[in-house]
């Protein structure tokens, strides 16, 4: 089988030239590989002269330079037709560029798991930057939910706006009265020790198998730019009964947030980050309330 690693830069060559070295240490024993990489719109990027030189005589990763950040979902999208046209893989594997795998037979792992359950979309378990696993939901947000991540976001951006975003996000009083009015309790936490099916995947790390493209043309929604790429994923696999499969046994690291972190003093970042998820959100939201998006979620998900 082929795989097609694909890999967004922005800013962080550092972590990119890491991820490369670790898709490459672990899977050594896989001869069809390519590694695909978007440098996303970075300022001043040293891409070129700090990571693709080093690779020079290797033809299996490749290198691409957008002028302008296209974004998560664009940005992958473009890498995906350039994968499909190119190299035709039976997996894309999407890592953000600051997740590195863990797992030496990842590839296999991954083979073995699409045979038994011909998975459209698989996540691994993530381990994150301060060494726990990640414990976000499996559920998807409801209506309700939704509507009121909505509202905390733009207390978010209001605040931002006369800057006292930093001192509200970092102060748990004024966090917690604020999220006890909206009644925020955030998303349930959940074990991450067992295999699950038809659940919600974290998008760090989203390996999409052929199946998902004989429904879609594209792995993501092209009308995001950041956050929320995963719920949207979740909703599609879901209206065409399409499988997403969590497997514990495939592990990577997330070192986390570096790209939308640098270059950004704090309240620029809250601003950045609540124009971002206000709008996902929204497009969230439209998806959840369409005549196929709210009934059908509860009788597909196997822990309830």
């Amino acid at each position: 089988m082929k795989y097609a690693f694909i890999v967004l830069n922005y800013n962080t060559e550092k972590q990119t030239l890491t991820c490369i070295e670790e898709i490459l240490r672990h899977t050594t024993k896989i001869n069809e590989k390519r590694v695909f990489i978007l440098d996303n719109g970075s300022n001043n990027s040293r891409l070129k002269d700090d990571v693709e030189s080093l690779f020079y005589d290797n033809n299996n990763i490749l290198f691409f330079y957008s002028e302008k950040n296209l974004g998560f979902a664009r940005g992958n999208n473009y890498l995906y037709k350039i994968a499909k046209e190119t190299f035709d893989p039976d997996f894309y594997i999407f890592l953000n560029n600051d997740v590195y795998i863990v797992s030496n037979d990842f590839c296999c792992q991954l083979r073995d798991e699409y045979c038994q359950s011909k998975f459209s979309v698989l996540g691994p378990r993530i381990i994150l930057g301060n060494n726990t696993i990640d414990a976000c939901s499996f559920d998807l947000p409801s209506v309700a939910e939704v509507k009121k991540e909505i509202l905390y976001w733009k207390t978010i951006k209001f605040l931002a706006k006369i800057h006292l975003a930093t001192p509200f996000v970092y102060s748990k009083i004024a966090k917690d009265l604020i999220c006890k009015y909206l009644h925020l309790s955030g998303y349930q936490r959940i074990d991450k020790s067992k295999r699950r099916e038809n659940v919600l995947l974290q998008g760090a790390c989203l390996v999409f198998s052929r199946e998902y493209f004989k429904c879609y043309a594209e792995p993501f929604d092209n009308r995001t730019f950041l956050y929320k790429e995963e719920e949207l994923v979740l909703l599609r696999c879901i209206k065409k009964s399409m499988k997403t499969v969590f497997s514990p046994s495939m592990i990577v690291y997330h070192e986390g947030g570096v790209s939308t972190i640098k270059n950004r003093n704090k309240n620029q970042l809250f601003a950045f980050r609540a124009d971002y998820y206000i709008m996902s959100l929204t497009i969230l939201l439209n998806e959840l309330c369409s005549e196929k998006g709210v009934n059908i979620y509860e009788k597909n998900c196997d822990y309830k």
